[in-house]
């Protein structure tokens, strides 16, 4: 899969590039989350990790090799609230080089609040190795929306933006169905175990999803009607993931 990097690329170019790749293929891979933001992304997961669960890491790598064994931890982290980040975290991602990121795409952007918390909701996942149960099945982003009656201002487009914080590529990662935005798919509604309702396809060839080959430093920027999931980690490490839904005027 042809990743670019917005080095490389003006403003334009690297617009264009974008939007031409997310309305054809459902989603486009780019190298362009500096070092910095990545570890601020770090640090603003660890100090969620230590406020919301039983047990406080020292530092990133000592995370990395305890966590499973805590599964305590990763209990008290399976609620989307608890993997959240505040309102005072969001803007310091932004400052250390989000906002400049996202205004690459767009000088008009909004990041979601889908859950009202009444901040921008910006969210880690933890996938374990070998761990089915800590990914979902293959989905679009815009179900969710259509089943919860979430709304977005009129004339605006939704794109989820989705960059790891660790990872073995290749081993694990995210997949992705190619053109599968542009063919809609039936589904229904499932009641989970937090009382939220989620969309469940009933029958679909899984085998029409790539991993995607994401590094880090790379960030996939994808459709909302695209179909994906998270692929089981086959690696002997964490990933750990940032997410979050923007909002850019209708072009």
């Amino acid at each position: 899969m042809t990743r670019n990097s917005f080095d490389d690329l003006s403003r334009d170019q690297a617009l264009c590039r974008w939007n031409k790749r997310i309305q054809s293929d459902g989603f486009a891979v780019m190298d362009c989350i500096p070092e910095d933001l990545l570890t601020v992304c770090k640090n603003a997961v660890l100090s969620q990790m230590s406020t919301e669960s039983p047990k406080a890491f020292a530092c990133w790598d000592e995370m990395l090799k305890d966590y499973c064994a805590a599964p305590e931890v990763h209990a008290s982290l399976k609620a989307k609230v608890k993997r959240t980040l505040p309102l005072h975290v969001v803007n310091g991602l932004l400052s250390a080089g989000l906002h400049e990121l996202l205004s690459l795409f767009s000088s008009e952007y909004l990041i979601t609040d889908e859950e009202n918390y009444g901040f921008p909701n910006i969210y880690f996942r933890v996938v374990r190795p070998s761990s089915p149960s800590d990914i979902g099945t293959l989905h679009a982003d815009s179900w969710f929306w259509k089943i919860n009656n979430w709304h977005i201002p009129y004339n605006y487009e939704r794109t989820k933006l989705w960059f790891p914080l660790s990872i073995e590529s290749g081993l694990s990662g995210l997949r992705m169905v190619p053109l599968s935005h542009k063919h809609p798919v039936p589904y229904r509604s499932k009641t989970d175990l937090e009382g939220k309702s989620r969309p469940v396809i009933d029958q679909f060839d899984e085998s029409k999803a790539l991993l995607l080959d994401t590094p880090l430093g790379s960030a996939v920027f994808f459709h909302d009607n695209v179909i994906h999931g998270g692929a089981l980690n086959l690696g002997r490490s964490l990933r750990i993931s940032i997410e979050m839904t923007i909002l850019t005027p209708v072009s």
